[in-house]
């Protein structure tokens, strides 16, 4: 079974407020122009950030919580081909990156984050729904780590990186409609 796990993205930064107020244009086309820079703050996350979450620097990058040591003893030994028995269930998944790696496992989270995803924008904000196994964001047990949160969580460098690309491309959508901006009208009914 497959669950959604959505990052969200909303610019509130200094050049959203101007743009939003700023900018003496058509609404139509600052709807426009915010629109697409959501939808390409998004894109340019999932193309660029989703991977680093499966890397082996991800747990200190992102502050994952901390796994707890008995799971990562069985997780680095299945990754050297052992079998174990927990609760009854033998146990002998393959383990993939040597089993130190917090969000992979058999590689199945990776697998599907990474593959091209729906991307819904509107001027105030853009989701990108990334399907990854069920037990990704299932009802936690308590003490387990969450995540999906772990998942959607960017750095402040990647948050800076994520506001230049929604500014870039707002400014130069203003750039290529120039003038025209300025003329497009609602039609009158």
């Amino acid at each position: 079974m497959a669950a959604e796990v959505n990052f969200t993205w909303d610019y509130t930064g200094f050049f959203a407020e101007f743009a939003r107020r700023g900018t003496p244009m058509s609404s139509r086309a600052k709807n426009l122009l915010l629109t697409d820079s959501n939808r390409a703050a998004v894109r340019f996350w999932h193309r660029q950030f989703i991977k680093k979450h499966f890397e082996h620097s991800a747990a200190t990058r992102y502050r994952y919580q901390a796994r707890k040591e008995p799971y990562k003893a069985i997780k680095e030994g299945l990754a050297q081909g052992k079998t174990y028995t927990i609760n009854g269930v033998t146990v002998d998944d393959t383990v993939i990156k040597g089993g130190t790696v917090s969000l992979v496992r058999s590689g199945a989270t990776e697998r599907s984050a990474i593959k091209p995803v729906p991307i819904f924008a509107t001027p105030g904000k853009a989701v990108a729904r990334v399907i990854v196994p069920r037990y990704v964001s299932v009802r936690r047990k308590s003490g387990r780590p969450n995540q999906a949160r772990e998942l959607q969580t960017v750095t402040t460098a990647e948050k800076q990186q994520l506001n230049s690309v929604w500014a870039k491309n707002f400014y130069r959508g203003v750039r290529i409609l120039g003038s025209a901006a300025f003329r497009i009208r609602r039609k009158q009914p």
